[in-house]
């Protein structure tokens, strides 16, 4: 069964859905690209999950709002990601906000890491391409969704021009976004720029000093590196701040 994991790693804030945290490297497995169509699609996910009949009914009544509630309700207790996620794109639209957009591919490609079939994975991640690209086609400047295409570039269809580019102008646009430069500092990390991506944590822990977080990324880089003097340090400065926040509370 896969679990769903209703986040979106790419920030240091909590919201509705769950932690967000950019993620460092999604999984290798998902970068296939996907041949199926939705009936496909919807035919793979019903085989390999039973489900109740009120859910089938759910899909192809998608004007029962009773119906769609109870089928997301469903999908998400018996942690169905990819029949969650096609249910809850029905309530977006063109008109939707570009912030909801953002989130909601952003959760896609998270989650679609989480899903064992290969084709189930790969069609969650063309629905988040497909809002990508419908945000950016209404503003080509929100940074949000400009991070999500970075990472959808990276990682799913490897186009190492095309995302360096992205990334230049998103933090072009706004060189002090978390998200941005947490984005950036996996890159770092992954391709063994490590003394570039501990300048890239100072830069972090300066934009968010409270987050221990950007402590832990210091420690493991350091470690990375070899000096592990310093990533006893970081280590301890994490464990520190953390012990400082929880008795605040």
């Amino acid at each position: 069964m896969v679990a769903i994991l209703f986040v979106s790693n790419w920030k240091s804030s909590t919201a509705e859905l769950g932690e967000e945290q950019p993620t460092s490297k999604l999984s290798e497995a998902k970068q296939e690209k996907s041949n199926l169509s939705e009936e496909e699609f919807l035919k793979s996910v019903f085989t390999s999950f039973k489900s109740p009949q009120y859910v089938v009914d759910a899909v192809n009544k998608p004007d029962s709002l009773e119906l769609q509630n109870r089928a997301i309700t469903w999908s998400k207790e018996a942690q169905v990601a990819p029949l969650y996620f096609y249910l809850k794109e029905r309530s977006l639209s063109d008109k939707s906000t570009l912030d909801e957009m953002a989130l909601f591919s952003k959760l896609l490609m998270s989650n679609a890491a989480s899903v064992k079939d290969g084709g189930q994975s790969s069609f969650m991640v063309s629905m988040s391409k497909k809002w990508i690209d419908l945000g950016l086609k209404r503003d080509p400047n929100y940074v949000p969704l400009l991070n999500a295409l970075i990472v959808y570039q990276s990682e799913y269809v490897e186009q190492p021009m095309k995302f360096l580019a992205t990334l230049r102008k998103t933090l072009a646009l706004d060189s002090m976004n978390n998200e941005t430069n947490f984005i950036h500092l996996n890159l770092l990390k992954t391709s063994g720029q490590l003394p570039k991506a501990i300048e890239k944590c100072k830069k972090l822990v300066s934009l968010q000093p409270q987050n221990s977080f950007w402590l832990d990324q210091m420690s493991e880089i350091y470690g990375m590196m070899g000096d592990s003097v310093n990533a006893r340090i970081f280590l301890d400065l994490a464990i520190k701040q953390r012990r400082t926040k929880n008795l605040k509370k």
